[in-house]
C-alpha cells in the first residue's frame, strides 16, 4: 500500500480567490490518499451548484432540473481536446519506472489524434483518442507495467481543479456553471456575455495550454 499526500501532487499553478474553493484546496493540500483506497470524496455546494471531487474526474451532483435557452440566455458546452493526456504532459506526469520514455510517445500521439480532429480525419482521432486514454488508464491497472497510483491521481486531481478554476471565473462574471463532468462544463450563459464567456475560456486554456 502506498500512501500519497495530495500536497505533493497539486500543481504550484492552482490558485482560488474566493474563500469558499481556497478552503478547499487547504483541506486537499494536507490530505493523505491510500493507492489502496478509492473512496476518496468532497462534496461541497459552489455558486448553487453541487460538486463532488473524488479520485477520478470532477462531477455535479444536482437534483434534476430543466434548463432551457431563451431569448436572453444560452446554455454552452466545454470541454478541453485531450485533456488527461495533456495534463500528463503539462505536468510532466509519467511513471517513475518508464521516467524519460513515456511523454515523448504520449505528445507524439497527441498531436496527431488533434490534427487529424482538426482535419476531419474522424476514423483516426477516435482510434488515437482510444490509444491515448488507454495511456491514461494503465496507470491504475495494478498488473501492468504502466501502473503508479501517483502518477493517475495527479492527473485527476489537477484535472479537478483546474476546472473548478475556470468555473470560478466564470461565476465572478455572472456566468453560471450547473453541470460539470471530467474534462468540461455546461454553462447558462447571458447572451450580453458571450464574448465575455468566450475570452475567459480561450484565456484560461491558453493559461494551462489545452
Amino acid at each position: 500500500e502506498t500512501t500519497i499526500p495530495l500536497n505533493s501532487i497539486i500543481s504550484s499553478s492552482v490558485a482560488f480567490k474566493s474563500s469558499k474553493l481556497s478552503e478547499i484546496l487547504d483541506v486537499l493540500r494536507s490530505s493523505v490518499i491510500s493507492s489502496e483506497n478509492s473512496n476518496f470524496e468532497y462534496s461541497f455546494i459552489f455558486d448553487d451548484s453541487k460538486y463532488t471531487l473524488a479520485l477520478g474526474g470532477l462531477h455535479s451532483d444536482n437534483p434534476p432540473k430543466i434548463y432551457t435557452q431563451s431569448a436572453d440566455y444560452q446554455i454552452l458546452d466545454f470541454d478541453f481536446g485531450s485533456y488527461y493526456p495533456s495534463l500528463m504532459i503539462n505536468l510532466n506526469v509519467e511513471p517513475p519506472q518508464l521516467k524519460n520514455v513515456l511523454l515523448d510517445i504520449i505528445k507524439q500521439i497527441t498531436q496527431e489524434r488533434l490534427e487529424a480532429k482538426s482535419s476531419g480525419d474522424k476514423v483516426k482521432a477516435d482510434t488515437l483518442k482510444i490509444v491515448i486514454n488507454s495511456i491514461y488508464g494503465k496507470l491504475g491497472f495494478e498488473y501492468g507495467y504502466l501502473y503508479s497510483p501517483k502518477s493517475m491521481y495527479q492527473v485527476t486531481i489537477n484535472g479537478q481543479l483546474y476546472l473548478l478554476m475556470l468555473i470560478e471565473r466564470l461565476s465572478e462574471v455572472g456566468i453560471k456553471c450547473f453541470y460539470a463532468n471530467t474534462d468540461g462544463i455546461t454553462c447558462l450563459v447571458p447572451k450580453d456575455k458571450l464574448d465575455l464567456y468566450y475570452e475567459i475560456c480561450n484565456t484560461f486554456s491558453k493559461e494551462i495550454n489545452i
